[in-house]
């Protein structure tokens, strides 16, 4: 078995929490549950704070084990502020590569968005495994949905697309997904429950996700939120725990 978290961190927004409590809570989380990998979307590193350390370093400074990091930066502010993806785990997992995704000019979301592919090596067979951060834009949703799918469409292997995609299950991102032949996990797993994940406070919609494609979807065994423990959360977002044999 294999578990997997994905988590939108929120970089180092304050509204439900500051970036240091919800670090606290983040670490007895990943205590708890123990996921092999966890990928992360809002990541941040700011010159002066922590040493310059990004969040998921941070994380995983927190943690025993998660001794491999990834951080890869989408964008750069003019105070030299990092934001990008990562992944930390506590398995071999390799980097393969960062595609920058095609950047919109709409003014709604100037944002560069990126896919963060990791690889984890389970009994001599691969898993691949995609970070994605969409926009919430919906016609820029969709434009990142089918550079993401003439990514992945060369992986022959059980492959998982997870991350912070931005939109609701109905709506034509996703559809694109579904329609490419992609398994939306929770929808598999846990079909007669809405899955909420946004805002965490008081989630209403189902943005972030974890899709198998039609090699990893057999393997599909567990899927959950990783709900707020005494009042405390760990981003805007709930995130996912997934299960594979």
């Amino acid at each position: 078995m294999i578990k997997l978290m994905t988590l939108n961190l929120n970089y180092f927004g304050d509204k439900h929490g500051p970036w240091e409590a919800r670090l606290a809570q983040l670490e007895r989380v990943l205590q708890r549950t123990r996921p092999d990998v966890a990928a992360f979307q809002a990541v941040c590193a700011q010159p002066g704070s922590a040493g310059g350390q990004n969040q998921a370093q941070q994380v995983a400074a927190k943690v025993r084990d998660y001794a491999e990091i990834w951080f890869e930066p989408a964008q750069r502010g003019v105070d030299e502020t990092l934001q990008g993806s990562a992944f930390i785990a506590r398995v071999p997992c390799t980097p393969v590569a960062h595609q920058e995704l095609p950047l919109e000019n709409n003014p709604e979301d100037e944002n560069q968005r990126m896919l963060l592919h990791a690889r984890v090596q389970r009994d001599n067979e691969p898993l691949e495994l995609i970070n994605a951060h969409f926009s919430w834009v919906p016609e820029i949703n969709r434009s990142n949905v089918a550079a993401a799918l003439t990514y992945v469409q060369n992986l022959a292997g059980p492959a998982l697309l997870l991350g912070d995609l931005n939109a609701p299950p109905d709506g034509p991102g996703m559809q694109q997904l579904a329609a490419a032949g992609w398994t939306d996990a929770w929808a598999k797993l846990q079909p007669h429950d809405p899955g909420y994940t946004f805002e965490s406070d008081a989630p209403t919609q189902r943005i972030d996700y974890v899709w198998a494609n039609t090699a990893a979807a057999p393997r599909l065994r567990a899927i959950e939120r990783l709900l707020p423990e005494d009042g405390a959360r760990l981003s805007d977002h709930l995130g996912l725990l997934v299960t594979l044999e």
